[in-house]
């Protein structure tokens, strides 16, 4: 069998049929097609002929870099995030044609990362691997009809839920750790809040109404991009309202730049963060752990899972289901009523 690209031939030695054809490079391929059946032989042709040319995993990632690192498309932590999935991911996928990248191709890559990493960073990478596809499937000519991901099973990747949160002497003690007020009152801030670390850096003067005692953090500042409105208790909110008194410009969490002189935002708390936590003996909590003490000290209070979900900004209940077990309110009611009547000569 001929054509302009390939044939199907046949050696004297071989019980096989071989085929010929052009690579990506130009250079000319034999190999065996591993088959006695010349129609077998021709679809084997046919499959390496399709994969000439074919779009790359590289390819494909260099294009959807390009594209989403614009303005308006994913946010730069989503970026810098996908990138480290990609240095994860690129041993496995770096050089394969996306037509090449299955079910076997994924199964390996699980196998190799979970050795190192846990289920949940394993989950990140294949959502990577799938924002390609479907970045590629949508916008780039010759890229396949199919994304391997969706259809790859992860129902063993099994995720941790960790829900690490600060118990009130913890917190004092977290607190008291702090070398300055501001390090003190962002401390607080995280945690009567439930903000996210770049919600407080980004935090500015016209997002907080004192008068009703909220914050509104608009569209371009939230994670799901919805507008999310925070109640502020009365005490956190004094701090806050004083504190803007005293910064300049809109700034709200600021310090003054040692070399320059002048008062900049935080870009982030990692520095201050580290030092208090260390000093405090805490080197298990992570900042992010202030948004989970917010979640569990509500539930602990009383306050509902709906009314929690708005606040920290999930978009369903699924996420603040992790939280219900804190609830132990009905507990206690249920006690009383169960020792204060049915079993009253137990305890008389």
């Amino acid at each position: 069998m001929y054509n302009q690209q390939g044939r199907v031939y046949t050696r004297p030695e071989s019980k096989s049929f071989w085929i010929e054809y052009r690579g990506p490079d130009g250079r000319k391929i034999r190999r065996s097609a591993k088959t006695s059946l010349k129609t077998e032989a021709e679809e084997e042709l046919r499959r390496q002929l399709s994969r000439v040319g074919a779009l790359t995993f590289q390819e494909a990632v260099v294009d959807f870099f390009e594209v989403k690192s614009r303005p308006g498309q994913l946010r730069p932590k989503t970026i810098s995030n996908y990138r480290t999935s990609l240095r994860c991911v690129a041993p496995y996928l770096g050089d394969l044609a996306l037509i090449d990248i299955d079910r076997d191709v994924l199964k390996n890559l699980v196998r190799s990362r979970r050795e190192t990493v846990s289920d949940t960073s394993v989950k990140r990478d294949l959502a990577f691997v799938s924002s390609v596809y479907s970045h590629a499937i949508e916008t780039m000519p010759q890229a396949p009809d199919h994304n391997p991901v969706l259809s790859f099973s992860k129902k063993h990747l099994r995720e941790k839920a960790r829900v690490r949160w600060l118990r009130p002497s913890e917190y004092r003690r977290l607190l008291k750790a702090c070398s300055n007020d501001t390090h003190r009152l962002i401390i607080e801030t995280a945690c009567l809040t439930g903000m996210r670390h770049q919600e407080l850096c980004r935090l500015r003067k016209d997002m907080i109404d004192f008068s009703k005692r909220e914050v509104t953090l608009d569209v371009d500042l939230t994670k799901n991009g919805r507008e999310r409105v925070i109640p502020l208790c009365a005490s956190l909110c004094s701090k806050l309202e004083q504190l803007c008194l005293e910064t300049p410009d809109d700034l709200v969490f600021c310090y003054r730049n040692p070399r320059t002189h002048k008062w900049e935002p935080y870009q982030s708390f990692a520095r201050f963060w580290t030092g208090a936590r260390t000093r405090a003996n805490m080197a298990d909590v992570r900042f992010h752990d202030l948004r989970h003490t917010f979640a569990s000290w509500w539930v602990q209070s009383g306050g509902s899972l709906l009314m929690l979900k708005n606040i920290l900004g999930h978009s369903s209940l699924q996420m603040v289901q992790r939280y219900a077990h804190l609830d132990t309110a009905g507990y206690h009611d249920e006690i009383k009523e169960v020792f204060g009547t049915q079993f009253r000569h137990s305890i008389e």
